[in-house]
């Protein structure tokens, strides 16, 4: 099953120059891989009472390839394009005046609340999942960096904390992205953002922020007690 809906970029999805920002863009993919799995009948509320499970972002792609002004009316498809015995690859697909505007490839695995381990994913749920095929190539990529310094610390509230009591995928991204000044991130916008989740936070942790400029992209790693969190690859652009 193919997901299409229409949307309208909210103000709140925008950044300093009131077009898509990343965390925009971000939120507008989770609400709609959310609702699509919600037409699924597979979505995190019922997982998780009924089978004490929840799915887990282990790595989301995103790619900006058109700027998407506020209040624009644009247009969002989901499907599964991949499924192995304990993951899963959704797409989502956010179209602007007919065009693909912005493009993610996110990978989920189905995690035990109980036992704290990855379930296969037929254990779970018997439905046969009608795979489509993808509208871009873009696969995950494999990074990682040496030499990076510490840039800025953040601790973990309330505020951060979703449904399933840990930090909020949505919100490592606003923590790493702390890192960048106001005029940073408007002189140069992001136009990719691969984030790996690797451990999870929860309220009252340290999240140290550690970064590194390369020659074609910055790298981020957040670090709980010498455990990281997540890391990140961010790719920016010239004006």
């Amino acid at each position: 099953m193919v997901y299409e809906k229409e949307d309208i970029l909210a103000v709140s999805r925008c950044g300093a120059d009131a077009c898509v920002s990343i965390i925009g863009a971000a939120e507008i993919i989770e609400d709609h891989l959310c609702a699509y799995f919600k037409t699924l009948d597979i979505d995190q509320i019922k997982l998780k009472s009924e089978f004490n499970t929840f799915w887990m972002i282990v790595r989301n792609k995103i790619k900006i390839l058109k700027t998407i002004p506020w209040n624009s009316q644009i247009g969002v498809k989901c499907a599964i394009s991949d499924v192995t015995l304990a993951k899963m690859v959704v797409e989502v697909a956010i179209y602007y005046q007919k065009e693909l505007a912005i493009y993610s490839n996110i990978e989920i695995c189905m995690l035990d609340l109980a036992t704290q381990k990855v379930r296969k994913i037929k254990e779970v749920l018997s439905s046969d999942f009608q795979i489509q095929p993808k509208t871009i190539q873009m696969d995950f990529e494999r990074f990682n960096e040496n030499g990076v310094s510490k840039l800025a610390e953040f601790k973990v509230n309330s505020t951060n904390i979703d449904y399933c009591h840990h930090t909020n995928n949505i919100e490592y991204i606003r923590i790493a992205l702390t890192a960048y000044n106001f005029k940073e991130l408007l002189e140069k916008p992001i136009t990719g953002f691969e984030i790996n989740y690797i451990n999870q936070a929860y309220e009252g942790d340290i999240l140290e922020i550690y970064g590194k400029k390369c020659s074609k992209y910055d790298y981020l790693e957040l670090m709980d007690a010498n455990k990281t969190t997540i890391k990140c690859k961010i790719v920016r652009k010239s004006r």
